[in-house]
């Protein structure tokens, strides 16, 4: 990760600041609308995708469209909603090009693309200053965590995010995790030994590890006794529990 934050910034500035951005022709082209975060601004996890798909960049928010009803109803098992949490994505607006019948395909994100966005992102994850920032797909793990390896490799790995802000850093534990446009491609029916079951394995012991976070906080001897289980499923589960 490059840059840092020297200047402090609120969510409601950051959306004015960027509500007309034109830092990236290419985008400025494709896109129909800028995405910003979305969700409990004080929230305790964050979710940073990618980029925006075509059903995000209509809506403007981020995880719209299939995708984003995959993360909800994951959310909706362990007892969550949308409005508990905070997504976000780590670029702004619609990466794509032309295919052959000159309509728009999604595209990667390129590295000045992902690095005009870099200090909103930055500033974005502070002011809602999570206890889990989770991050799904290659894009933000890369970006956020320096992370080169393959996705197969990072799932299910814990992290520590690291932000340099205002002369200190700020930590935060982060898991990364697959993209639900991955998934719906590779297991859109919910094997029960694939990797849908497994990410949400993987998200339910992230919000337990959370609720852990917060019983130290308030009774550190009764946090003693807490033990989230670990997920059964997929090789990479007994890496958790590092937090």
């Amino acid at each position: 990760m490059e840059e840092g934050i020297t200047k402090w910034v609120d969510l409601t500035t950051l959306k004015q600041r960027y509500k007309n951005c034109r830092q990236c022709r290419e985008m400025c082209v494709s896109r129909t609308s800028i995405g910003h975060g979305w969700g409990n601004k004080s929230a305790p996890i964050m979710f940073i995708g990618e980029a925006p798909n075509e059903a995000e960049d209509k809506q403007g928010i981020p995880f719209a469209g299939p995708p984003g009803r995959m993360l909800g109803q994951m959310l909706y098992d362990i007892g969550l909603e949308r409005e508990d949490v905070w997504t976000t994505n780590t670029v702004m607006c619609r990466p794509a090009i032309k295919n052959r019948h000159d309509l728009w395909e999604n595209r990667t994100p390129t590295k000045s693309e992902i690095n005009a966005c870099l200090s909103r992102l930055q500033l974005e994850i502070c002011n809602v200053d999570p206890d889990l920032v989770v991050l799904m797909g290659e894009v933000p793990a890369r970006t956020l965590l320096g992370q080169s390896a393959k996705m197969s490799k990072l799932v299910g790995q814990w992290f520590t995010l690291r932000i340099p802000v205002l002369g200190t850093v700020a930590e935060y534990p982060t898991i990364v995790l697959w993209h639900p446009s991955y998934l719906l491609r590779v297991d859109a029916g919910w094997d029960d030994n694939g990797p849908a079951k497994q990410t949400l394995d993987y998200i339910r012991h992230a919000v337990k590890c959370v609720d852990l976070l917060h019983i130290l906080r308030e009774s550190p001897k009764r946090g003693l006794s807490y033990k989230p289980d670990l997920p059964h499923r997929g090789e990479d589960a007994s890496v958790l529990g590092k937090l």
